[in-house]
């Protein structure tokens, strides 16, 4: 069986897959100002206080007085209540038709988190050309997370025409911005040479901007780019360093070629156990490769 698990692709975490993390964030964004004075004192403040000490019910009942007031960044606190149930039940409709109150108001976050909305068909009708349309509006006001969800929508053709160098330029702006999933995906379009020029030392130069913010799938492709000597020098003990930083993070691909790289020595000394232990770690997040190796080695293992 071939085993080439070193080869990627765009496997950042696309904004469908942040989609929870995404309308959680709107309301995080908005504690965040409350915190540092920049929403104004009054009910949201009042409430964002009292969410924090876990009177969700209360802080509902305040947040909601501000929505209702007509404040966009109350209105978008209410959405993001709705959506994760908190203080009241559950409702993607609810949650979708207050962050338009606030997208219609201007507020970017609002207007990312609805665009995702559209994009899912969470609460509203699934509308991807709406989506597009959604980011952009919070994209022209810096809102990085709005900006690799559009740029990802240029790569994969979504709502919008597919246009490599759109998706390169909005990955740019938000890596610009010192956004770690931006930066991962201009290393991307650099070394695939997808709307930028191709140059694999200046996609190794952007994912290790991205790995310094933790971001796994950069660490990844790091290890990938020092295990096939790609804009660097071939070293198998330095992409082991970095593919393991990634296994232990989740990284289920990092996981696979540390399974390798144990079983056939590349690397580090050759080691069974931690060969199975890694392929085990792998398989249990559904990485198909791994779960027919392992089921080889457990052949060879009861042949013996």
């Amino acid at each position: 069986m071939k085993r080439n698990m070193t080869g990627r692709g765009p496997v950042a975490a696309s904004p469908l897959s942040r989609l929870y993390q995404g309308f959680f964030l709107a309301f995080a964004l908005v504690f965040c100002m409350a915190a540092s004075g920049i929403v104004q004192a009054g009910n949201l403040e009042d409430g964002l206080a009292l969410y924090e000490k876990g009177e969700h019910k209360k802080a509902f009942a305040l947040v909601k007085k501000s929505a209702d007031a007509g404040e966009a960044k109350g209105q978008a606190a209410l959405a993001s209540f709705y959506f994760n149930g908190i203080g009241t039940k559950a409702s993607d409709k609810k949650a979708a038709a207050w962050y338009k109150k606030a997208a219609d108001q201007g507020l970017s976050i609002a207007q990312y988190n609805l665009g995702l909305m559209y994009d899912m068909g969470k609460g509203v009708k699934k509308d991807e050309a709406e989506a597009a349309r959604l980011y952009e509006l919070a994209a022209r006001q810096k809102n990085t997370d709005a900006q690799v969800a559009l740029g990802l929508m240029y790569m994969e053709g979504r709502g919008v025409e597919k246009n490599p160098s759109a998706a390169a330029r909005q990955f740019l702006d938000a890596a610009l911005l010192k956004d770690r999933v931006a930066q991962y995906y201009v290393g991307w379009c650099s070394e695939q040479g997808f709307g930028l020029g191709k140059d694999d030392v200046v996609a190794l130069d952007w994912y290790k901007k991205s790995a310094r913010q933790d971001y796994a799938p950069a660490m990844a492709n790091i290890g990938a780019m020092y295990f096939a000597g790609r804009g660097v020098k071939q070293d198998y003990a330095e992409a082991l360093k970095w593919y393991r930083q990634a296994a232990e993070k989740g990284d289920v691909k990092s996981q696979a070629v540390l399974g390798l790289a144990y079983e056939k020595g590349l690397g580090v000394e050759a080691d069974p156990d931690e060969a199975f232990a890694w392929y085990t770690k792998a398989a249990e997040q559904g990485h198909e490769d791994a779960k027919q190796i392992l089921a080889d080695l457990k052949k060879k293992q009861a042949a013996k």
